[in-house]
């Protein structure tokens, strides 16, 4: 048997070798294979192709971002110092301040859309923090939905800066964070849409540079004095000699006497209590009062004041109206002082001498403290001043019906910062000397802070 088969040419083909496929069915499922690896790699290069175009979309935006964070912040920090340039920034702004509004007005101008007149307060009593979108923010502290570009505007920055120029006041720095979510492009064919990308800048508020102002005694009211013979004291009217001007600080140093109960006094309206002194709280007794109220950042065109006095009262009552100018506006009050004692028995000596000590803060304080001493009735008394400083007298003043003399001095000497101390020494003559009988003495002191001088612009620097 011929085991030998035949090929297309005739000639034997042995039957043990293998025998060849076609090449066109080999090139046909190696193209197959092409077809998957080539799909695969299209995806992969579309992938990285995708990341590319939005990262250089994504680095574009920030600085763009920054551009616009930089400006808000540098600007919102400027108006924050300059607002409070009289004071320490020791505290976040109420949220009506226009501090945000004006960072959302600047990262408008340098290209970034918001809706400055809508805005979500986020803040507290302690942190100021404000939201401004594109759209309306509808219901805080959730961010509307739609929204493309906010800006984050925070009194002091968060997280609380634990070093560096913002610490350990806080306060005096503005964070802004601008923010703008970019539409992707390719990347939204694998499922991400968009992209957030958010710059901060930190600015420090600088205030500018500051002296103090000096202050000076304007006029010194004549003494207003309404001494009651055994009814009640309700009212009393203190006067100075020509209007006051505009800003001023107006001081008046009262006396009341003749009442075993403290006699409660309503001022008329701008007028603060500074210090009171009364002798009930030193012992038994107590018929005299020592207050001083001031009215800060006065209006021009103020002659008289009219007070109310309710309560016991069967003496007299005593008031100096002044007028200082050079006096800080906003916080004019520094330190306070009282003083008050008892004598329910007879006192041997005729001179005595009591203190008053208050700590001033600032350069070139002004002074004022007003004492007053009950003593027998036809005793004649008289006054020495010492203690910081020099201290002048403005006014003494005698009360014939409760044998009641007071003094009321002030200090413009330079005072510095640290204990400012008034002594008085009262000497006494006549119906057996000073408190021969029994009687008492207290004194009130307060300190106004000079005005700030500009001397220098408000400027910010960016921190971060």
């Amino acid at each position: 048997m011929n085991h030998n088969l035949r090929s297309r040419s005739n000639r034997p083909v042995p039957i043990d070798q293998p025998v060849r496929r076609s090449g066109r069915t080999r090139r046909r499922t190696q193209g197959g294979q092409l077809l998957v690896v080539g799909a695969l790699a299209l995806v992969t290069l579309t992938g990285f192709a995708g990341l590319a175009v939005n990262s250089a979309a994504d680095r574009g935006t920030g600085v763009a971002l920054q551009v616009a964070a930089d400006a808000a912040s540098s600007s919102a920090s400027t108006f924050w110092a300059g607002e409070v340039a009289a004071q320490s920034l020791t505290a976040a702004p109420a949220h009506t301040d226009g501090t945000g509004a004006r960072a959302a007005a600047i990262a408008s101008i340098n290209g970034l859309p918001l809706v400055a007149t809508d805005v979500c307060n986020n803040g507290s009593g302690t942190q100021y923090d404000l939201t401004f979108y594109d759209i309306s923010p509808g219901s805080c502290p959730s961010a509307p939905t739609g929204w493309a570009t906010s800006l984050e505007v925070r009194i002091p920055p968060l997280p609380a800066p634990t070093s560096g120029p913002c610490f350990p006041n806080t306060y005096l720095c503005v964070q802004v964070i601008a923010t703008n979510k970019v539409h992707n492009g390719i990347m939204a064919v694998l499922g991400e849409s968009t992209t957030t990308v958010a710059m901060p800048s930190i600015s420090t508020a600088v205030a500018p540079g500051c002296t103090s102002s000096t202050i000076a005694k304007v006029q010194g009211g004549a003494s207003t004095a309404s001494d009651s013979t055994g009814g009640n004291n309700t009212a009393l009217t203190t006067a100075l000699p020509n209007p006051s001007a505009n800003h001023d600080l107006l001081t008046v140093t009262l006396k009341i006497a003749g009442t075993n109960t403290a006699q409660t006094v309503t001022p008329p309206a701008g007028w603060l209590n500074a210090t009171a002194a009364n002798s009930v709280a030193n012992g038994p007794g107590g018929e005299l009062q020592t207050q001083i109220w001031y009215y800060p950042n006065a209006p021009a065109g103020i002659t008289s004041q009219n007070w109310t006095l309710t309560g016991t009262s069967s003496g007299g009552t005593h008031a100096v109206m002044a007028e200082w100018s050079g006096v800080n506006t906003t916080s004019p009050l520094e330190g306070t002082a009282e003083y008050g004692v008892f004598y329910p028995a007879a006192n041997p000596s005729n001179v005595q001498t009591h203190t008053d000590t208050a700590s001033a803060v600032s350069n070139g304080d002004l002074g004022l403290a007003v004492w007053g001493l009950y003593s027998a009735p036809d005793t004649t008394i008289s006054f020495t001043r010492s203690g910081t400083g020099t201290w002048t007298n403005m006014e003494t003043m005698f009360f014939l019906h409760d044998a009641i003399h007071e003094t009321t001095d002030y200090n413009l000497s330079g005072l510095v910062p640290g204990p400012v101390a008034d002594d008085e020494t009262e000497s006494g003559t006549g119906n057996g000397g000073t408190n021969s009988d029994n009687g008492e003495y207290n004194g009130s002191e307060a300190l106004f802070a000079p005005a700030c001088v500009t001397a220098g612009s408000v400027g910010n620097v960016i921190v971060q």
